[in-house]
């Protein structure tokens, strides 16, 4: 085709002008049409005013879209009788152009030899297979009462199978028919662009933008028998792109309900104008130096799950609208410290009315603009996955917003183009459409949108929400399941939609084994967690959402009417077999009209009673004690995975409430808004940093939690025994792992000398204490304590101990061989006893300290042109190495004692170095400085190098290397004001590295934002002299700087 234009390009998003805006038509709902998939030969052009180009470089793409998918059940039942007609054949090997494409963009990226992480992983990914399906059959010997509903089950997965078979007969299989975004919507190659769309019910189409000027007679699309309409746009005369990049598009067709303009249903960007309710889709492809390139692996799959739960526009302390990189920045650094080894993101997905909740989503394969643009989200992704996170994103596939302006309700003017018709098609709690997943192009749109994002923005896996809604024709609405297997097996079940997530999750685990799928099932649906291969639904873990609805339950009741064996019911109550995530409030509990935990424990007390220095009210000491207890239990005995809102760890006060403006109903009523205002709609993360306020001690207790479970693993331990349940004395005693957890939720008794069970003899200590001071606690028990054993059967456990079990109190405790640190506690003997930051210091460690972090400055900084350091002694790791090694009987009788085979001196304790609380995460932020030191200045292997000063009486020693000047005084007193050092060049200096900052552990002396500047005259045989402040056992290092330079101590590179 020759292609034409008219109007202004934009080279970036204009200013809005009424006038330059495409004309929507009325938001309204036609009836239903009916059309056939077969050949139409229909003309597409006479709308728009003149015939459509059909002089395409690439040619139409011939694709097998159905509206129903043989052997799939109707709109109007579930079940599926008669012959099931093989599909038709197509014109042209849709494999063939997948493969060509990503044949295409394999090589594209491969002549990048920058060998960057991101490229080797895009690399793989046609290497990667989906295994063929098995037969479905071990589900009955995991639960031998499935057997009983054989007949549901075989037909299930045999729909299954037929479809497997149908996409490898007309798609080239499952890996293919999920790479859709390669062939529909915007696709770039050397010579122009391609659109393509499925609008079976568009008589005609045209893409307009402000590429075009809006000119719907310049664009138009041509039609091929299936409904997909498509245009080939060729460069420019210059190579440039024919839309440029953040062009605003849409979509034009003449549609059974008039002229309508819609965003291209696979648009990977949409924004919003100023003063304008629906959204522009935008061409989002920036010039390749502009692109995000990931620098980072993925993580592998972690044991244990811990995700915080978190939304990017509510993290902000500010009322405001938080951005992905702010996020990053201030965010994910804290979920790391917090103990959290997963991220579980909200709202990614675009949707126009931000108080849904990202739950009513207009463009599913856009992330939301917001927030900032898709490059922002992937820094944000590269970001924890460098700090070791798991990224796990809320996808919405169970329902989608019913805009027409701005998503896919009436898209090409019918309502069941992509959702049911009629009224199955509408939630009517949601106020939302319902897909149908019998669709063949329903099945791609979704399939390809999960792949979506696990390939183009590098998520770890998903959290699917509302599938309950999915798997149900009924929504799980007005229905109690009570565990009769017929609820979950019958004629309410929607086998298309249970087919779908059986096919989602096998392309998902066939092609990223590592990544973590999540389900919200309020059901209990069996099988839900069995993989697909086996003839279950292939979710990694479900929801335990019984638990927060539980907690809230009690938690409107007195103490006195709580029962401990309800507590346990609840949280043990789930599938033998199928793991769980577990959490005691999520984000539904946070929104305005309910009330968070601590709310609910605390009430208005939060906002007078919770400074630590102040007198708390009794409603105050329960709330923090109930808050850590409730907690733990559910972590302790939940699930194999926890879940927390960001914020709750310290008990977040008061609601979520998204800013929002009267409503005015149809009748006359309104519904008050709350003025538009953010005030509620964010996250007060000050108060849980604020030592003085007893936020403090719950977010504590809380990191506490986490790391407990990184160090022990019990979630995920196969040992679990409950030994007691008391009512009488409310005190609930189980193992989980290698632990003992015991609670003793009484509001006033304490027990002295109380027994209880457990199952391993010997010594144990305490591990983890919610009474601790440092959580907010009484401090009532000694947490160096050693508690011994008794033999003898007790709660039917082959041994005991006697323990303290104060009120309102949880206490953990571990059999230990040795000695044991309590994780809230701090190491013993100098190394163990004194390395709290928060504690007192003993000369001893003050020396240490100061003298590790110069030691091995000075060795990096004279000693070679490379450096090495052992794992470990970066933060100075306690003791020694120390192999297993059984006794050694010598010829002569002499014995060379072993260490009884143990492995306990055989490993690396990096969560010292990590811990903030512990001195030995200054040595690591030091030798870390010191390696991005290195690689800013490049000293080691800087060929100048002169040590002007080694002064015996002083300690001191200064030397030259590249460009930097350092010095050392290694005098364990004397600290010299006014210190004259010699330099090579003359000008101004900065600090740029200083051992002594309170970063790395010291006393913070030197004030690394002063500036030096050099006197004339030789000192030291150098050129010229600065005056410094050198205090004893201290390194600094200093730059000549033109301008401003930050110190290593202030801002270290990378962080």
């Amino acid at each position: 085709m020759v292609y034409t234009m008219s109007g202004v390009r934009f080279a970036h998003l204009p200013s809005i002008k009424s006038s330059s805006l495409p004309t929507f038509n009325d938001d309204r709902r036609g009836n239903a049409v009916s059309f056939s998939l077969r050949k139409d030969t229909r003309s597409s052009g006479k709308i728009f005013g003149r015939k459509p180009s059909s002089d395409s470089e690439s040619s139409s793409l011939a694709t097998t879209p159905s509206e129903k998918l043989g052997g799939h059940q109707s709109d109007s039942s579930s079940a599926v009788t008669g012959h099931v007609e093989p599909l038709e054949t197509v014109s042209q090997d849709t494999t063939q152009v997948l493969d060509d494409v990503h044949a295409q963009r394999i090589e594209t990226e491969g002549q990048d030899t920058s060998g960057s992480m991101s490229e080797s992983f895009v690399q793989e990914v046609g290497q990667r297979r989906i295994p063929p399906p098995g037969d479905g059959k071990k589900i009955y010997d995991i639960d031998p009462m499935l057997k009983s509903h054989n007949g549901h089950l075989d037909y299930r997965y045999g729909q299954y199978i037929k479809l497997r078979e149908q996409i490898d007969k007309n798609e080239g299989g499952l890996e293919a028919f999920s790479r859709g975004y390669e062939i529909f919507g915007f696709t770039r190659s050397a010579t122009g662009i391609t659109y393509r769309e499925w609008a079976p019910g568009a008589k005609a189409a045209s893409l307009i933008g402000d590429f075009n000027n809006w000119n719907s007679k310049v664009d138009v699309m041509s039609r091929n028998e299936f409904g997909v309409w498509e245009i080939f746009l060729p460069n420019n005369a210059d190579g440039s792109p024919a839309i440029p990049h953040g062009s605003r598009v849409k979509i034009r067709m003449d549609t059974p309900t008039g002229i309508k303009d819609s965003i291209p249903a696979w648009i990977k960007y949409s924004v919003q104008a100023p003063g304008e309710i629906p959204y522009n889709g935008v061409y989002y492809d920036p010039a390749e130096e502009e692109k995000y390139v990931f620098k980072h692996p993925r993580p592998r799959k972690p044991t244990s799950l811990r995700i915080y739960e978190s939304h990017v526009g509510m993290s902000s302390t500010e009322p405001m609208i938080n951005t992905y990189a702010n996020f990053r920045d201030d965010v994910l650094p804290r979920i790391k410290k917090l103990g959290y080894n997963a991220v579980q993101i909200m709202a990614i997905q675009e949707h126009s009315y931000y108080a849904s909740f990202g739950y009513h989503v207009t463009n599913f394969f856009a992330p939301s603009s917001r927030f900032g643009t898709p490059d922002d989200l992937k820094s944000l992704i590269d970001k924890a996955h460098e700090l070791g996170l798991v990224v796990l994103m809320d996808i919405v596939h169970s329902h989608a917003s019913k805009n027409t302006l701005d998503g896919l309700n009436m898209f090409d003017g019918t309502d069941g183009q992509y959702f049911h018709s009629g009224e199955r098609g509408y939630h009517w709690m949601w106020d939302s459409r319902l897909f149908n997943y019998g669709s063949w192009e329903v099945l791609r749109y979704l399939l390809s949108n999960a792949r979506w994002w696990l390939e183009e923005y590098k998520f770890d896996g998903f959290r699917f929400d509302g599938v309950t809604s999915m798997m149900y024709t009924h929504h799980g609405l007005q229905v109690e399941f009570t565990g009769n297997y017929s609820e979950y097996f019958g004629y309410s079940t929607d086998v298309d939609a249970v087919v779908y997530l059986m096919l989602v999750n096998d392309m998902i685990h066939g092609l990223y084994p590592e990544a973590i799928v999540v389900g919200e099932d309020v059901s209990g649906m069996p099988a839900f967690c069995i993989p697909v291969q086996d003839g279950g639904v292939g979710f990694d873990y479900r929801l335990h959402m019984a638990v927060a609805d539980k907690w809230i339950e009690l938690l409107k009741k007195r103490d006195e009417d709580w029962q401990v064996g309800d507590i346990v019911f609840t949280l043990t109550n789930r599938r033998w077999g199928e793991k769980c995530v577990v959490y005691a409030e999520s984000h539904d509990q946070a929104l305005v009209g309910d009330k968070t935990i601590a709310f609910w424990l605390m009430d208005k007390d939060m906002y007078d009673f919770m400074a630590v220095d102040g007198q708390a009210t009794p409603r105050v000491d329960r709330g923090i004690a109930l808050h850590k207890m409730i907690r733990l239990v559910t972590m302790g005995l939940g699930g194999e995975g926890y879940l927390n809102f960001m914020g709750n760890e310290f008990g977040h006060p008061e609601w979520i409430d998204f800013p929002r403006t009267d409503q005015h109903l149809p009748d006359g009523r309104v519904i008050p808004g709350n003025n538009a205002s953010y005030d509620k709609c964010r996250r007060r993360f000050d108060l849980g940093d604020a030592e003085y306020l007893r936020y403090h001690g719950l977010q504590e207790f809380d990191r506490a939690m986490q790391h407990l479970e990184e160090k022990y693993g019990f979630m995920t331990s196969e040992h679990l025994y409950i030994s007691r349940k008391d009512e009488g004395d409310r005190v609930i005693v189980f193992e989980r792992g290698s632990l003992v957890f015991v609670f003793n939720f009484h509001w006033t008794n304490s027990y002295s000398d109380y027994r209880i069970g457990c199952s391993v003899p010997g010594k144990y200590k305490i591990v983890l204490d919610s009474d601790g001071s440092l959580f907010g606690g009484f401090n009532r028990l000694d947490d160096s304590a050693e508690f011994f054993t008794s033999d003898g059967r007790y709660d039917d456990r082959p041994c005991s101990l006697m323990v303290y079990a104060p009120c309102r109190t949880a206490v953990v405790y571990a059999a230990v061989d040795g000695d044991e640190d309590s994780i809230s506690l701090v190491p013993e003997d100098d190394m163990y006893d004194f390395m709290a930051v928060d504690g007192q210091a003993t000369p001893r460690v003050d020396r240490g300290i100061a003298l590790h972090k110069m030691i091995r400055l000075v060795t990096m900084g004279l000693g070679g042109e490379g450096y090495l350091n052992f794992m470990g002694n970066e933060f100075g790791h306690p003791e020694w190495i120390d192999f297993p090694r059984t006794d050694q009987h010598l010829p002569d009788g002499r014995v060379i004692p072993g260490n009884n085979a143990s492995y306990d001196k055989c490993r690396r304790r990096f969560d010292l170095g990590d811990a903030e609380y512990l001195r030995y995460h200054g040595l690591q932020e030091f030798d870390r400085a010191m390696q991005h030191l290195e690689e800013k200045y490049g000293f080691m292997t800087s060929e100048h190098l002169y040590i002007s000063r080694k002064d015996e009486g002083d300690r001191v020693i200064v030397f030259e290397r590249g460009s930097l000047v350092f010095v050392f005084n290694f005098h364990w007193t004397n600290s010299y004001s006014d210190y004259r050092i010699g330099c090579s060049v003359p000008g101004k200096y900065k600090i740029v590295l200083d051992s002594d900052g309170s970063l790395f552990g010291g006393f913070n002396r030197l004030d690394d934002s002063a500036e030096f500047f050099t006197s004339d005259g030789r000192y030291d045989d150098r050129p010229c002299s600065l005056m410094v402040y050198a205090p004893c056992r201290t390194a600094v290092v200093y730059a000549a700087v033109d301008g401003d330079e930050d110190s290593i101590s202030l801002v270290p590179e990378d962080v």
